[in-house]
């Protein structure tokens, strides 16, 4: 019986040590890794900082903020892309009309 219960200990240490606190930010959280501050910046963790990413801590406010922020972001890479595949477009035709007059 000693056995059934150290066994039942040992895994609810298990569950308790993968919980992440509410404090913890975006990456850790998605990650599933322990939120520890750095030494060096206090507004980042360690995680974000040796991935040298923005620390987006846990809050409804700043999620949104950064949520739009990264909407913000993927319309200004939406428009390049477009502008690329535009100019694209006209090499491909310049270069048929090259390709043309080569054959004549």
């Amino acid at each position: 019986m000693g056995s059934f219960l150290k066994s039942m200990q040992n895994k609810y240490y298990k569950q308790e040590k993968l919980y992440t606190e509410k404090t913890s930010c975006l990456f850790c959280r998605k990650n599933r890794r322990k939120c520890e501050k750095s030494d060096e910046n206090s507004n980042q963790c360690r995680d974000c900082l040796e991935r040298n990413i923005e620390c987006v801590k846990y809050s409804p406010l700043k999620t949104e903020e950064y949520i739009t922020k990264m909407t913000h972001k993927l319309k200004d890479h939406e428009g390049r892309i477009s502008e690329l595949e535009l100019k694209v477009l006209k090499l491909e035709n310049e270069n048929l009309k090259i390709k043309s007059v080569l054959n004549l």
